[in-house]
């Protein structure tokens, strides 16, 4: 923190882990950069952990570190496991509402195949409900249960994060990957509501075209030869 905010960390204050003393009056960098850090502060405290784990891997020292597990959502814990040539990240979805349930899965299984058309993606792999073998004799894993769907597994290779700036990109998306996913959950829900909400309109617009006349409506008729006669003349009329 101290690296990426230098002078506007303070001492934390009122019970809080981080806190940041901005003077306008004499701003370290433009306005626009200050905006944009304090905006990716949680980005930032949330991709250490797998900057450290690529640190790791591309000093020489993968094999050796005991795998980190950290709960990002209640029954949510992510796994971070470094090998020697590659950084194993397992992230444990739980979904509570039916629904987002279907959906996430959908979501996953496209992850799993969008990187066979993408060259430069990272291995993506799915096991529903089953942990991966890579979490086989971990502790205190997540017990099944209905609203466990899964773990998603990325696989990081060092040609993925060879500069400074390619770590903390691919770090920054890493940390995000679960707001990614819930912001695909709302953003399908609604597109399905709206699909919805269109077709039924659609619907009722037919029905209203399909509703029958009244045969016995006084209605004017046209013959070939132009004249023309009520199909129901009123009473005494010829």
């Amino acid at each position: 923190m101290k690296e990426i905010y230098g002078s506007l960390l303070t001492s934390p204050r009122n019970g809080a882990n981080i806190s940041l003393d901005v003077n306008v009056e004499s701003l370290p960098c433009s306005l626009a950069e200050v905006a944009l850090k304090i905006s990716q502060l949680r980005m930032h405290v949330m991709s250490f952990p797998y900057l450290s784990a690529m640190s790791m891997v591309t000093g020489g020292r993968g094999l050796g570190e005991k795998p980190l597990i950290f709960n990002f959502r209640p029954r949510e814990p992510i796994y971070i496991i470094t090998r020697a040539d590659r950084v194993l990240v397992i992230y444990h979805l739980d979904v509570t509402e039916p629904t987002d349930r279907a959906i996430a899965r959908v979501v996953t299984q496209e992850l799993t195949e969008a990187y066979r058309a993408v060259n430069s993606a990272p291995p993506v792999s799915w096991s529903e409900r089953e942990p991966p073998m890579e979490l086989k004799g971990f502790p205190d894993l997540p017990s099944p249960s209905e609203s466990s769907i899964g773990f998603i597994t990325f696989t990081i290779f060092p040609a993925s994060y060879k500069s400074e700036a390619q770590r903390v990109a691919v770090a920054s998306q890493l940390s995000l990957f679960r707001s990614f996913l819930q912001y695909h959950l709302k953003a399908a829900k609604t597109y399905l509501h709206a699909r919805m909400r269109s077709r039924a309109e659609g619907l009722q617009k037919v029905l209203n075209r399909a509703i029958p006349e009244d045969p016995f409506v006084k209605t004017e008729k046209t013959l070939a030869s132009g004249k023309t006669f009520n199909k129901f003349p009123e009473a005494g009329t010829k």
